[in-house]
């Protein structure tokens, strides 16, 4: 619901307000990530996750109350055009697929910098410490915030899915050369998450502009929903499948990090085809 509202309420500007609200999520798991870790010590495991529980539980609540949509039920019920939880064509159309199999490809590549980054500093950098070991976490979400909130500005100029191609084919050049080559010390490896938290998240803020330019606001949150789950094989999957691949290479990171970028660079060459079936001029704001 929160990815589909945003395109509701813009038409103009709709890359710039979808991004600023999908960066929210990324403060909120920025600001959490440093007040936990300063929390853990002098309170402890318990004390700190029963308060932070009730905080997420309060803030969640407000946001909920917070939500408006564009047309109330009134009208939507008004309208002749019948909404319909499943949109059965979707399934029958190659574009919707060849959507669906890109965000599916891109979200296993997605997750692996921010499950991993942690332990590849310890394993680079042996002698430092447990703080500084996690703040590129935190940097990364922090500059995803940052990300988010702007590519709606270079999207509402050459179109939502060109876009869309170009942030995840950067996302699989930081992860397959940039991690793989240039974050051997701490200041290459500070580098590398702001960068990939400036470009690799950012595809999320663009799933529902990019609905709406294949097929319309019409039955917008189903689809969005629909494009969504495509989400979770990655999100379940592509750490532990990252994991794997690690232990059996013999801790060599740089298996991981091509696994991570190659599978993205696939996400590209699905959703090519959605982007030249609608729209076959190479050049087009599209």
């Amino acid at each position: 619901m929160i990815f589909a509202i945003p395109s509701q309420w813009f038409r103009r500007h709709r890359g710039v307000a979808t991004g600023i609200v999908i960066a929210g999520s990324s403060l909120g798991g920025a600001v959490p990530s440093l007040v936990l870790q300063a929390m853990l010590t002098p309170l402890g495991f318990h004390k700190t996750l029963l308060i932070y529980s009730f905080i997420q539980g309060a803030t969640m609540l407000a946001g909920f109350f917070l939500i408006t949509t564009r047309f109330p039920t009134s009208q939507m019920a008004a309208r002749h055009e019948k909404i319909k939880w499943v949109d059965t064509h979707y399934f029958k159309d190659p574009v919707f697929w060849s959507f669906w199999t890109a965000l599916l490809f891109t979200t296993f590549g997605y997750m692996v910098p921010f499950f991993f980054i942690s332990v590849y500093t310890s394993e680079k950098i042996p002698n430092i410490s447990s703080q500084l070991a996690n703040l590129p976490i935190p940097i990364m979400a922090f500059a995803s915030a940052i990300g988010r909130a702007t590519v709606g500005l270079t999207a509402d100029r050459i179109g939502f899915v060109n876009s869309f191609i170009l942030v995840v084919l950067f996302s699989a050049f930081t992860q397959a050369v940039l991690w793989n080559v240039a974050a051997e010390t701490y200041g290459g490896i500070m580098a590398f998450s702001v960068l990939f938290g400036l470009i690799g998240p950012c595809f999320i803020s663009l799933v529902t502009p990019v609905a709406v330019t294949l097929y319309g606001t019409h039955n917008l949150a189903t689809l969005t929903g629909l494009m969504n789950m495509s989400n979770m094989p990655g999100s379940l999957s592509g750490p532990p499948i990252g994991g794997v691949i690690l232990d059996g290479s013999g801790r060599n990171w740089h298996a991981l990090a091509a696994y991570s970028g190659l599978i993205q660079f696939i996400g590209v060459l699905c959703m090519l085809y959605a982007r030249f079936k609608r729209e076959p001029r190479i050049f087009a704001r599209f």
